[in-house]
């Protein structure tokens, strides 16, 4: 199980020293993902050959491949007992022990992450999110400024809290221990449990002990788990410590954009990152995460003025970490603000499948800023009939109908029909989808130039 934790995890250099006389020389390693082809960055964590996306989408999809094969054993044990179907002995015994072992696993991973959490309200935190499981999201809901998802097979899970208020290593390390610690009652209330039923009275014998081993293994501090956590608290020097906190608050002011409440963007968001970005050091990785997030503000704040502030802080996030999409899309979009639009779209496309929800209108009305701009009628059209409603830059928007509806009329003039009303189901059969994205940006060319009977009536 994952430990409870803050947004920062632990980091990995891509550098290595060498002894040069007197002197250390860093040399960098060129890596480069054998998954996407894509190249590291000094803050960037490589694994087995994978950059930070591949690695991602490989847990994934062994996630979701244990998900549905623990799945299966807990439906088939139910089977079993519910219908009475006769089973050889062997099979039926080996299917209950692993569905009993699953389910026993299901019981110490909730119990575990909501110890977690209550930790987390106990110390006055604010507790962002509480995921149990692997696989496919079955269910995501919200209570109060808590996310709670629910996985396909719950087992393994993690909790994500911000420090508030007085942070201290002591409450780290009584959130970070409450976990592991929960299986110790767990533990003790399984071994007085008694069924009647032979079998299973045998499988909550060994219970306990699975139990404790798990508990065991959760603190030894080989993978990202409880031990690593509490042993990286005591590693933290006063000056992480602090900058912990700093994290938490610039999270808190961008929590609207993480949430897709862009209304609430603006300056206090900016101020928010450049404060951090002033209490954080030169740590590489979380310099470029916060850059990034500086930039994606300024690209969402909507401000020319700000443009040229985002495209240098986009640039030296996608320098440090060229492997996250998120770094990409939000270069792809500075590009794209900066009058490069052929180099933006090159680097934001690609990464659109990776865009959360929240963020993907966004994503394309820079597309459509892009194609329109460089007077790709159709692609400019289909992007920004994806962008509609939930984008938050209107005057950008309203500039890409406008521009849209002048590169229409030549469309429209081309199919050169005597009857207006031919032109007009000729345009929509062609439009197809976004006929009304299209319509509407012919309004805002009629509006410039005067009014225009023919285009008027295709627009309607």
């Amino acid at each position: 199980m994952t430990s409870a934790r803050h947004m920062q995890r632990g980091r990995r250099s891509l550098g290595r020293r060498i002894r040069s006389g007197n002197n250390d020389v860093v040399v960098e390693r060129r890596l480069t993902c054998k998954l996407c082809g894509v190249e590291a960055g000094p803050g960037s964590r490589f694994k087995k050959g994978l950059c930070a996306e591949g690695q991602k989408d490989l847990v994934r999809r062994r996630g979701n491949r244990s998900g549905w094969i623990h799945a299966v054993v807990i439906a088939s044990a139910a089977y079993i007992i519910v219908t009475g179907v006769d089973v050889p002995p062997i099979p039926k015994s080996l299917i209950l022990f692993l569905a009993f072992f699953d389910l026993t696993l299901v019981l110490m991973t909730v119990i575990h992450e909501l110890a977690h959490a209550v930790m987390v309200l106990v110390n006055g935190f604010e507790l962002v999110e509480v995921s149990i499981g692997v696989g496919p999201k079955l269910l995501s809901t919200r209570i109060g400024a808590t996310r709670l998802i629910w996985r396909l097979y719950p087992v393994s899970g993690h909790t994500i809290y911000l420090p508030s208020g007085s942070n201290s290593r002591a409450k780290m390390f009584a959130l970070t221990a409450s976990g592991p610690l929960s299986h110790i009652p767990l533990a003790a209330w399984l071994f007085t449990l008694e069924t009647g039923n032979e079998i299973f009275d045998i499988l909550l014998g060994i219970a306990p002990e699975l139990i404790l081993i798990q508990m065991l293994l959760n603190l030894v501090p080989v993978f990202e788990n409880d031990g690593r956590s509490l042993i990286r608290i005591f590693r933290l020097t006063e000056a992480e410590l602090s900058a912990t906190q700093s994290e938490a608050t610039m999270t808190k002011q961008l929590q609207p954009i993480f949430d897709g409440d862009y209304a609430l963007v603006s300056q206090k968001q900016r101020k928010a990152v450049l404060d951090h970005l002033a209490e954080i050091g030169h740590d590489p990785r979380s310099r470029a995460l916060s850059l990034n997030n500086l930039a994606a503000v300024d690209i969402l704040i909507d401000d020319p003025g700000l443009v040229e502030e985002a495209d240098e802080a986009s640039r030296q996030a996608y320098e440090t970490l060229p492997d996250l999409a998120a770094i990409r899309n939000t270069r792809g979009a500075a590009l794209i603000a900066m009058g490069e639009f052929q180099a933006g779209i090159d680097l934001l496309e690609p990464t659109l499948g990776k865009t959360p929800p929240e963020s993907l209108a966004d994503s394309h009305l820079s597309l459509a800023h892009a194609h329109i701009s460089l007077g790709r009628v159709y692609e400019g059209r289909n992007h920004l009939h994806a962008a509609e409603p939930t984008h938050i830059r209107p005057r950008l928007y309203e500039s890409m109908l406008a521009a849209l509806g002048r590169l229409e009329v030549a469309v429209i003039r081309q199919f050169d029909a005597n009857d207006p009303a031919e032109s007009a189901n000729m345009f929509r059969q062609q439009a197809g989808g976004v006929s009304v994205t299209t319509g509407r940006a012919l309004l805002f060319h009629i509006e410039e130039t005067g009014n225009d009977s023919d285009l008027e009536r295709i627009a309607m």
